[in-house]
């Protein structure tokens, strides 16, 4: 089988020596695929006409990650969730990017290893509401962002054990024993006294910017200018876009949010989990943030605490997203602004939240 030459655009990568080892392994996998990539067991390989595709899937991923992390044709599941990742912060639909994956991971399905799309059910179920309604099925309400905010800080406040009920001392009890993970009958007087910034700074950020969960998973300390600003913003280098380099955010931030971030900033700052690190938000175990956890360890609470109901609801991040996109356009803001506070660069999609609004335009007026 004949597979072509390597694009150009990675033969630009590569020196002489790394591109003779990438063309060699290449051919190899590409070899393989056609002959029994779909099912190695019962030598069933791609069809002929896929192989164009598979072939540049997989150079997309290459020069993605020979331009993050240098050259290498050892490629691991690390590498996969990585570009997976990466691919969540592109304007494209969630299928396309669930598609160029499937491409891509023959790269370790040829050594025998498989691999799965991270939280791989909550994706397809994302998929085929995308599918099933180009606007968005639910987002939060301008109200519901503000109670998401006020739980946010309610929840991080512990009150006073001494005017507490036997019952709600028994609530925050089993609250606080799940946020910091730890047994109920193991929690000290400290624990009983700590609050902290962490989640409502995320919150107030998500609600001002929209943070995607890639971003926060991505969040540097240094990304916050805010520090005696009159203006203050998120401002994210284009290096550490989600969109891979394609430009410099400038995302303003409110006077509020700013003042929250800074006091979570302060805090960090004396917490043993982020002393060799840039990050902004870790987990409880010391964790970048991902989609599984932020809607388990953080949404799913906020929700609860907020009166809204997690069963008849949607608990993915995106909702602040949608909902603050929304709220922007139902407010008068133009799309260039939508545009720029979200860090979208296809009008397409920019239109979704215009859909959204006109739709959520409609709501109101149905039950006024």
């Amino acid at each position: 089988m004949n597979v072509g030459t390597v694009s150009d655009t990675l033969r630009g990568e590569l020196n002489k020596n790394q591109f003779t080892l990438y063309k060699d392994w290449q051919l190899a996998v590409l070899r393989w695929a056609f002959d029994r990539g779909r099912r190695p067991s019962r030598r069933k390989g791609y069809a002929r006409n896929s192989m164009p595709h598979i072939k540049s899937a997989v150079e997309r991923f290459s020069v993605w990650l020979y331009t993050e992390c240098g050259f290498t044709v050892e490629f691991t599941e690390e590498h996969l969730d990585d570009y997976w990742y990466y691919q969540l912060g592109r304007d494209t639909k969630l299928d396309s990017k669930r598609r160029e994956l499937l491409n891509v991971r023959l790269v370790l399905k040829q050594r025998g290893k498989e691999w799965k799309i991270p939280e791989s059910e909550e994706i397809y179920r994302d998929i085929a509401e995308e599918e099933a309604d180009p606007g968005f099925r639910d987002w939060y309400r301008d109200y519901e962002l503000k109670d998401i905010k006020a739980a946010s800080l309610d929840l991080h406040t512990t009150p006073d054990r001494k005017k507490l009920s036997e019952g709600e001392i028994e609530e925050w009890g089993a609250y606080l024993a799940q946020r910091l993970e730890k047994p109920k009958n193991k929690l000290t007087d400290e624990d009983w006294e700590a609050e902290s910034w962490k989640v409502p700074s995320l919150v107030y950020v998500s609600c001002d910017i929209g943070l995607r969960p890639c971003e926060v998973t991505r969040a540097q300390v240094y990304w916050a200018d805010i520090e005696g600003a009159s203006k203050p913003y998120i401002r994210i280098p284009r290096k550490e876009d989600s969109k891979l380099g394609k430009k410099n955010r400038n995302c303003r931030l409110s006077v509020e949010a700013a003042k929250i971030l800074e006091r979570w900033i302060d805090e960090r700052e004396t917490l043993p989990e982020y002393k060799d690190t840039d990050a902004l938000w870790l987990t409880s175990e010391g964790n970048r943030y991902v989609s599984s956890t932020l809607r388990r360890t953080v949404m799913i609470p906020l929700q609860r605490e907020a009166g809204i109901n997690i069963d008849k609801r949607e608990n993915g991040w995106y909702m602040i997203r949608r909902g603050l996109g929304t709220d922007i356009v139902n407010k008068g803001g133009d799309i260039s602004l939508l545009m720029q506070q979200l860090r979208i660069d296809r009008y397409e999609t920019a239109l979704r939240y215009v859909q959204n609004a006109d739709k959520a335009s409609e709501d109101y007026f149905d039950v006024r």
